[in-house]
């Protein structure tokens, strides 16, 4: 985990926001394939060009 995403990732703590996991895919996952696909699998994709934090349904 580079430096920015270190910062990133513990600002995120400090808000309470907790992450399974980070750019990474959860083990479960990974023994459901059989391999760590580079291909994140998630519930929501949260980024300022595709949904808003706000505008998540849990």
């Amino acid at each position: 985990m580079g430096e920015a995403l270190s910062k990133a990732v513990e600002w995120c703590r400090e808000q309470n926001l907790e992450f399974d996991a980070v750019n990474d895919n959860l083990p479960e996952i990974i023994e459901f394939y059989g391999h760590n696909s580079r291909k994140i699998s998630c519930d929501y994709y949260i980024d300022d060009r595709m949904l808003l934090p706000e505008n998540a349904k849990a």
